[in-house]
Order: C-alpha cells, then structure tokens, then sequence
C-alpha cells in the first residue's frame, strides 16, 4: 500500500467523524484517496474502529466481489419505523431479501461448508438504505476510482430497517420471491431482474470472506446481500412500503 497507516487513520477519521455528526465532507484531501483495493478497505476497517457504535451486520453489493459495507446500531431500525431525513440525506432505498444469523460463524483457518452456514441463518426480510458521507458521493461506480472511494466509505451502507423473518427457509426459491416496494403509494418500483445472484450464495461467500478477515460472522448480525429492486431515492416526508410476497410488508416515514 503506498498510503501509510497514518493517513490510512486520518481518512478514517474524518470519515468516522461525518457518520457522528450526520453530516457529509467535501472529499478526501487527494493525498489520503486509496490508490488500491487493499487502501480502500483499510480506510473503511479505520472508519469502523473510530466510529461510536456496534456493527450489528455487513452489506454485500449484489454478489462476490469489493462491496462490503457494514451496518451499525443505531442506523437498523425496526419495522414500522420513522427514520430522521438529516441522517439519511440523499438516500437511496433497496428491498433486500437476506439473513439474520442464529449462530456465530467465527473467523477460523478453513473456509465453511454451505450447510454450515445455511443452518445457522434465518431468511430476514429487509430495505436498505444507501448512501454516501461525501457531498454528492455516488451510491454506484462508474470507475475504478470511484469503486475504491465507494468501499472507503463504507461500500454506501447507510441504514437498514428490517423485517419479518421465515426459520424454514433453505428450500425456497429465493430469485423467484416476488417482492413489491412502493414510494408513497406511487406505482411499483422495477425489479432488479439483472445480474442478481442466488441471495443464499452470496451469505456463503460473504461468511468465508469475512472469515478470511479475521471478523467472522456473530450470531444477531444480519447480511444485506444485495437489491431485489432497482434503487429509488427517498427524501422528507416520503412513506416507503415492501411487501414480500405472503411473507409480510417493511415500512418506514422519513421525517424532519
């Protein structure tokens, strides 16, 4: 890494200090941006150390791969919930059928067997939101430098309300769970029917990943593996509504 851990500990900070105080920065001076893959995740593992709050899960974007964000305490709401507009500025929300762990997966030399991980997960039901504590940071990459700037900042983890949960799940389809996601009863958001990977395959990637880590998975955590629906943004005063399928309905108000 060409960033030293000095600067690897002041982005980190500055980052940490943006998600205390609900507010975003500017940008990264150029001189603490990640050159790399390995800089950006470090800046993010920084930002954690230094934020007041407990990871009570991590957020996957969409299948293997760099975007691994994490989900902190006081940003996962119950269902029906009213979330503050000011810590959630140009949000953006996705519906995500995922998992809350039942079991500790901890960090371990060899890598875990899909049955493992499986029976240690309930299928929990949830929207995230998306977003960035940089001022007009993307929520998505278009280039490589702003893939490294997006895993900085926490992979654009934001908040996550969650849901219902279904115990005996591991037989079913989860691709083919319909799920409805409605902004202030407005029509039906489009699903993401493009490149979605199996949600299940993704839970066993992310637990051998965040082993080899050294983090491991803690049982209560919840995963976030990606959007069945396409992301929508969401702003003051907006009601947004899921249903999934016979499984049960997340709402949430944004509020001042």
């Amino acid at each position: 890494m060409q960033l030293v851990q000095t600067a690897i500990e002041e982005a980190g900070q500055l980052l940490a200090d943006a998600w205390n105080t609900a507010t975003t920065i500017d940008a990264l001076p150029e001189r603490l941006c990640p050159a790399d893959l390995a800089e950006a995740t470090a800046i993010q593992d920084a930002t954690a150390r230094l934020i007041d709050d407990v990871v009570v899960g991590w957020k996957i974007g969409g299948g293997p791969g760099a975007l691994i964000g994490r989900i902190y305490a006081r940003h996962r709401h119950a269902s029906p919930a009213l979330l503050s507009a000011r810590q959630y500025p140009a949000a953006n929300v996705e519906c995500e059928i995922g998992f809350r762990l039942i079991q500790d997966l901890p960090a371990r030399a060899t890598p875990y067997r899909a049955e493992e991980v499986l029976a240690a997960a309930v299928l929990a039901f949830t929207i995230e939101l998306t977003g960035s504590r940089l001022t007009g940071g993307k929520h998505a990459a278009e280039t490589d430098h702003d893939l490294l700037m997006i895993v900085a900042d926490n992979a654009a983890g934001a908040g996550l309300v969650t849901g219902p949960e279904v115990a005996n799940w591991q037989h079913l389809a989860l691709l083919g769970v319909p799920v409805e996601l409605r902004i202030n009863n407005g029509p039906a958001v489009r699903m993401n029917a493009d490149a979605r990977t199996d949600p299940a395959q993704i839970l066993v990637w992310a637990a051998n990943e965040l082993s080899r880590r050294g983090f491991g998975l803690k049982a209560g955590q919840w995963i976030s593996p990606g959007s069945a629906t396409m992301p929508v943004p969401v702003r003051l005063g907006d009601h947004v509504l899921a249903r999934f399928a016979a499984f049960g309905e997340i709402e949430f108000s944004l509020t001042a």
